[in-house]
């Protein structure tokens, strides 16, 4: 039996099979930032108003729908990538709730084409 070889990463030693590059991660940071209607740099900044937060949330979620890790997502939005997964499980949970629909209306318009 063979292991089979995974890509790492030399300098944050994650995995790479199969995420998405870093320079389109980065073209899709500002597609959707555009969609949304909010400036990548306010998304990037560190003010916690709650539809700052939102749209961080949403932004997070698109972005890692499409493949990106959660580490290149958190230098794009200029966190930690435990803040990043602390907002996609809020996330998550906002799209169990009673509002699921409105979430649901925001991440389709952040991920169309």
């Amino acid at each position: 039996m063979s292991a089979s070889l995974v890509k790492i990463c030399p300098r944050c030693g994650y995995s790479v099979e199969g995420a998405l590059p870093f320079g389109r991660a980065k073209r899709l940071f500002e597609r959707i930032a555009k969609r949304l209607r909010i400036s990548p740099v306010r998304l990037r900044n560190r003010n916690r108003d709650r539809y700052i937060v939102e749209k961080r949330w949403v932004t997070a979620w698109v972005l890692r729908s499409q493949g990106a890790r959660e580490i290149d997502i958190a230098r794009l939005m200029g966190r930690d990538h435990s803040s990043i997964s602390h907002g996609l499980r809020q996330l998550q949970l906002e799209l169990k709730g009673e509002n699921a629909s409105a979430w649901q209306r925001l991440l389709d318009l952040a991920a169309r084409d």
